[in-house]
C-alpha cells in the first residue's frame, strides 16, 4: 500500500493529532517524511472530519456504521495512542511490513508494562476498521502482529469472568425478595436464564418481550427480541432481530404478564437504573459471603450458558445460538461448566443449601407464598 495512504489513515483515526513523520531506526524503518504539503492536506481533511460530526471521508457510510458510535470512537482512540507512540519514539512508516515492525514493537512495550492482551486485540480491531488491508480478508495482513499477539494471549490470558452456579443466584435472589426488591431479583433470574449482558438487560423496553400467540403448542412461549431492527441499533455482534426463547422457568410467565401490561411498548421495562441493580447485587454477595467468587452481573450470563451445558439441557450449538456468539472460541470464554463446582466450593455450606432448597418451589417465591430463611453468616 503507497506510505501517503497509510500516513493519512492513521492521521484520521487520531481525532485531531498529527503524525509527524520522523524515523529513528533508519536500518529498518524509512527515512522521514519531508513533504510539508502533506502535512497541510492531512490537517484539512481532520478539519472536515471535525465538521462533518466525526464521519471519516475515507470509509463509506455502511462501513461506519458496520460498528456502534461509541466502538468507532473506541478505535479512534487507541488508533490515535499508537500514532502518539510512533510520534515519541520518532517512527514511521514506508510499506506493511514495517508497520508490522512497529506494531510489534508497541505490543513488546505494552507487555512489558503489564497491560492485559486485550488491549492488543483491540488495537489490531481499530487498525483492521479503518486500514482493511490489514484485516484478515485483506492483501496485508499483519502475520507477526498476529503470531506475536496470539503468544500474549497464552502468557497472559487476562481477566477470566467466572460462572455463577444457580444454587447462588436463586440464594441472591432470595435475599434481594426478602429486602422487597421483587423486580430487582427477576431481572437477575431473567439474565441468568437468557444469557443477557448487562446493558441487554438494563435496555430492555417493553416492546421487547413478545407474548406467546396461543395457549398451547410451539407458539406458547414468551420470547425475547433483542435489538430490533426498526431501532436501528445492532447488537454487540452487528445483528438486528436476535431472539431468545424462555422456554424454561415457566413460573416466570405470570410476571411477564404484570411487565407488560397496560404499558407503552417504547417505555423501559425495569423500573430502576443500572447503578442500582448493580448495588443491590454486590450488597447480596457481601450478604451471603460471595465476595470469593468475584461475581458481578456478567457472571449470570456466564453461569446460565455453563448451566445449560452441564445439565444436559441444551446442545452447545444451542447455547451459541441462544447467547449470541459467533464462533466456536467464544462459546468456550463463557461455557465453563468444569468451573460451577470449583466455585460452589467457595461458597458457604449454608449458602448452597439455601439455593438448593428454593429450587422446587422458586415460583412461589417469587408469588410471595414461600418466605426462604436468609442463614446468618459470620463476617
Amino acid at each position: 500500500m503507497p506510505r501517503v495512504a497509510f500516513v493519512l489513515s492513521m492521521a484520521l483515526v487520531a481525532a485531531s493529532r498529527t503524525l509527524v513523520p520522523i524515523a529513528a531506526e533508519r536500518r529498518t524503518l524509512s527515512r522521514p517524511c519531508r513533504q510539508k504539503s502533506a502535512a497541510t492536506r492531512i490537517a484539512k481533511l481532520l478539519l472536515a472530519v471535525r465538521r462533518k460530526n466525526d464521519v471519516d471521508p475515507n470509509l463509506s457510510y455502511l462501513e461506519q456504521t458496520s460498528v456502534l458510535t461509541s466502538t468507532r470512537r473506541d478505535y479512534k482512540d487507541r488508533a490515535g495512542r499508537l500514532v502518539d507512540w510512533c510520534r515519541e519514539h520518532r517512527l514511521d512508516w514506508r510499506s506493511p511490513e514495517e508497520l508490522d515492525q512497529i506494531v510489534l514493537l508497541f505490543f513488546d512495550e505494552c507487555f512489558w508494562r503489564g497491560d492485559p492482551s486485550a488491549e492488543g486485540s483491540k488495537l489490531l480491531a481499530s487498525l483492521k476498521f479503518f486500514i482493511p488491508a490489514v484485516s484478515r480478508l485483506g492483501s496485508h495482513h499483519l502475520p507477526r502482529s498476529h503470531r506475536a499477539l496470539k503468544s500474549w494471549n497464552k502468557v497472559d490470558p487476562g481477566l477470566q469472568r467466572l460462572p455463577l452456579p444457580r444454587a447462588v443466584m436463586l440464594a441472591i435472589c432470595a435475599w434481594m425478595l426478602q429486602q422487597k426488591l421483587l423486580w430487582e431479583a427477576f431481572a437477575v433470574v431473567l439474565s441468568f436464564v437468557a444469557y443477557l449482558r448487562p446493558g441487554e438487560c438494563q435496555g430492555l423496553k417493553v416492546k421487547n418481550l413478545v407474548p406467546p400467540a396461543t395457549l398451547t403448542g410451539p407458539y406458547s412461549r414468551w420470547s425475547l427480541d433483542l435489538h430490533p431492527a426498526s431501532d436501528g441499533r445492532p447488537g454487540k455482534t452487528g445483528t438486528f432481530n436476535e431472539t431468545v426463547l424462555l422456554d424454561t422457568d415457566l413460573w416466570m410467565y405470570p410476571l411477564f404478564s404484570r411487565l407488560v401490561a397496560n404499558r407503552s411498548p417504547e417505555s423501559l421495562l425495569w423500573p430502576f437504573s443500572s447503578r442500582h441493580l448493580a448495588s443491590r447485587f454486590h450488597a447480596a454477595c457481601d450478604r451471603l459471603r460471595l465476595r470469593s467468587l468475584a461475581p458481578c452481573l456478567y457472571s449470570l450470563r456466564h453461569g446460565g450458558a455453563s448451566e445449560d451445558l452441564l445439565r444436559r439441557l441444551r446442545s452447545p450449538t444451542e447455547v451459541m445460538n441462544r447467547g449470541r456468539w459467533r464462533s466456536n472460541s467464544s462459546l468456550k470464554r463463557y461455557g465453563k461448566e468444569a468451573k460451577l463446582g470449583a466455585q460452589l466450593r467457595l461458597v458457604p455450606p449454608q449458602v448452597i443449601k439455601l439455593g438448593e432448597s428454593l429450587e422446587p418451589v422458586v415460583g412461589q417465591m417469587f408469588a410471595g407464598t414461600v418466605r426462604p430463611n436468609i442463614p446468618v453468616l459470620d463476617v
